[in-house]
């Protein structure tokens, strides 16, 4: 018997996976759920924000406080460099990793503008002090360190949203035997 595919098609769509209907679990699953390549951690990826902030940003800061001086000076761009570019850039590393990167280049211009303002607050203030520069660095200061947690934080929400991704559509043409001759099996889920 033939089955139009306009059928089969449907029938592919209304089905649940096989997963859910009792099906035998895949091979290397014994919890007898679907295994889906290319799922993100949650966990993974907020961990990767938090130490690839933490790490260079503590590897910057203990460099630049030991730092010994040559002739009354001391060169501290490079550490100083290292843990800007861990208080920036790190906290967007989770949702690099998720697949999530409009979020997290969002994140690092928000703390680079933030940086900026920092610095144009410090270099106004630094001959002439005023309240204007000073709520500026302070303004500066809340929204990079709420950047940062936020990202830190929300770095397990962008893989949780990729794997939803991922797992909302599914497509797969296979060559398959059916009735004795060659063949292409499609399966889709969605």
């Amino acid at each position: 018997m033939r089955i139009p595919a306009a059928l089969l098609s449907l029938g592919l769509v209304l089905l649940p996976p096989a997963a859910s209907r009792g099906a035998a679990p895949a091979a290397g699953d014994s919890a007898g759920t679907q295994v889906v390549e290319g799922l993100r951690s949650p966990g993974k990826a907020v961990a990767m924000s938090l130490f690839s902030t933490a790490i260079p940003a503590a590897v910057g800061i203990s460099a630049a406080s030991n730092r010994e001086t040559r002739n009354g000076h001391s060169d501290d761009t490079g550490a100083a460099l290292m843990a800007l570019a861990g208080l920036t850039i790190g906290p967007s590393v989770g949702h690099f990793y998720a697949g999530k990167p409009g979020r997290a280049f969002l994140g690092i211009g928000i703390r680079s503008a933030a940086i900026v303002g920092l610095a144009v607050a410090v270099g106004s203030s630094w001959d002439n002090p005023n309240a204007g520069s000073d709520a500026l660095g302070v303004a500066c200061l809340a929204i990079g360190g709420a950047s940062l947690v936020v990202d830190i934080v929300g770095a397990a929400k962008s893989a949780r949203d990729k794997n939803d991704e991922i797992r909302r559509v599914r497509a797969a043409a296979t060559p398959a035997m059916i009735q004795g001759a060659p063949g292409v099996a499609l399966s889709a889920a969605f």
